[in-house]
């Protein structure tokens, strides 16, 4: 049942912003998290693992808002923990999309330039 409802959700995040706000693509990725792991047979071998990371992480060149691309973190991160070979990849993704814990809505620039070096 999972699976299904994660294969109906997928292709509304790849929709344009006029069809589908950030909004709803929000509470999409909130349910994938919630949904991937527990998923039969859902792990990094599985054609499936490889199918959704694909079209979730396509996701970042698309999201603006910082809701969405913390969620899609979030995604990502739940790929980590069954894959670790992805963990650096989410942790350089996680540190060029974060935001100041000092000043409300300002990006960390240091953490952001850190992630390059």
């Amino acid at each position: 049942q999972a699976k299904k409802l994660v294969d109906l959700l997928l292709p509304y995040l790849q929709k344009l912003p006029r069809f589908v706000t950030e909004q709803t693509k929000a509470h999409i990725l909130r349910i994938i998290t919630k949904f991937l792991h527990i998923i039969p047979g859902f792990e990094p071998s599985n054609e499936l693992f490889t199918k959704y990371y694909d079209l979730i992480s396509k996701e970042l060149s698309t999201l603006r808002s910082r809701e969405c691309r913390d969620l899609l973190i979030e995604v990502l991160e739940e790929f980590s923990k069954l894959d670790n070979t992805l963990q650096e990849t989410v942790e350089f993704i996680k540190d060029i999309n974060s935001f100041s814990t000092i000043r409300l809505n300002e990006p960390d620039f240091e953490r952001r330039l850190d992630a390059f070096n």
